[in-house]
């Protein structure tokens, strides 16, 4: 398998979906425990939790895989039968 197959059948996949929150929500915790609010007013930034949570779920929705798109005017194919 190339390259260009692997990449198209990860970004199909819910894997990347995983990929994206988990990376998400390593930085709403790394931006909560440096730059976050010390005072505790904030409720997204005051706990780095909170910021992980609300990032890794933001992450998964930008994440989320599209369906693919269809021609205008083509007819769908049937699926090869075994």
């Amino acid at each position: 398998m190339d390259l260009a197959s692997r990449w198209a059948a990860f970004s199909r996949s819910h894997l990347r979906t995983l990929a994206s929150a988990g990376i998400g929500a390593g930085l709403g915790a790394a931006y909560a425990l440096t730059i976050g609010c010390s005072t505790g007013s904030c409720p997204l930034t005051s706990n780095a939790w909170t910021a992980a949570l609300f990032a890794g779920f933001t992450g998964a929705i930008a994440g989320w895989p599209d369906r693919p798109r269809r021609v205008a005017g083509a007819e769908r194919e049937a699926p090869p039968v075994p």
